[in-house]
């Protein structure tokens, strides 16, 4: 049991990792939600049981399950006009007022769980195979969606003002982890941090999140001005900037 629900859960964060890849939202900004629906009460458990794993993948802060995948996306079927128009000539247009007015999401999961799809229009029954339909699916303002069949999710990419310095700290403990590498610390060594000409985000994420940073990074000693010995690098982060320099202590 335990491999099939592992084996479910993979697929979600799967499903999660395809939205943030096309939201350009980067793995270590921490985003509010994601929402996940389509789900039968023991998948629900499922997820439940395991959230920590999906937490930490996507870096989501809460699962929020629903229903109703229109509040996120509106997902719309038409025929491959191309290939339906010299098979049914005048029929095509029937066949589209159809899959309009038919259940997206369910005729959706049918085609792509048998392959192809019945549908009744203007008297006649046709077969469709999943490559004479065309469906999209559009995202709705501030969610990135992903649809598999019967079950889909869609990740909140609004950023708080909270979520925006606790994503710049994760960013400072990156750029920091790997001067220490280039710099050639041993990974015990403790160091010596100083932060300067940074924007004011910056400054605002490094307060905010001190302890994290200094914990994650093994900063005994914060410096207003690095000595000449130090290893300095101007940095981006995000959209903000900041010059780091470490120093063995």
């Amino acid at each position: 049991q335990l491999e099939t629900d592992m084996a479910f859960i993979r697929e979600v964060i799967s499903m999660g990792h395809a939205a943030r890849n096309r939201s350009g939202i980067k793995t270590r900004q921490p985003l509010a939600e994601i929402t996940i629906g389509g789900l039968s009460d023991a998948e629900k458990a499922t997820v439940n049981r395991l959230a920590e794993l999906v937490y930490d993948e996507l870096n989501v802060k809460a699962i929020v399950f629903t229903e109703a995948l229109d509040a996120f996306a509106q997902v719309t079927l038409k025929p491959n006009f191309r290939v339906l128009g010299p098979k049914y000539g005048k029929g095509v247009q029937a066949i589209a007022k159809a899959l309009a007015s038919a259940d997206a999401m369910q005729t959706k999961a049918e085609l792509e769980t048998a392959g192809s799809l019945q549908i009744a229009a203007a008297g006649e029954t046709y077969t469709l195979e999943a490559s004479e339909i065309d469906v999209q699916t559009q995202n709705r303002e501030g969610f990135f969606v992903e649809v598999d069949a019967r079950k889909f999710v869609a990740l909140s990419t609004e950023l708080t003002h909270e979520l925006v310095l606790e994503g710049l700290a994760r960013e400072l403990v990156n750029k920091i982890q790997n001067m220490r590498k280039d710099a050639d610390f041993n990974v015990s060594d403790r160091i010596k941090l100083s932060l300067t000409d940074a924007s004011q985000l910056v400054d605002e994420a490094f307060q905010a999140h001190r302890e994290y940073i200094l914990r994650e990074t093994l900063t005994t000693v914060i410096i207003d001005a690095p000595s000449a010995k130090a290893f300095t690098l101007a940095q981006k982060l995000n959209d903000e900037q900041a010059t780091l320099s470490v120093e063995q202590v």
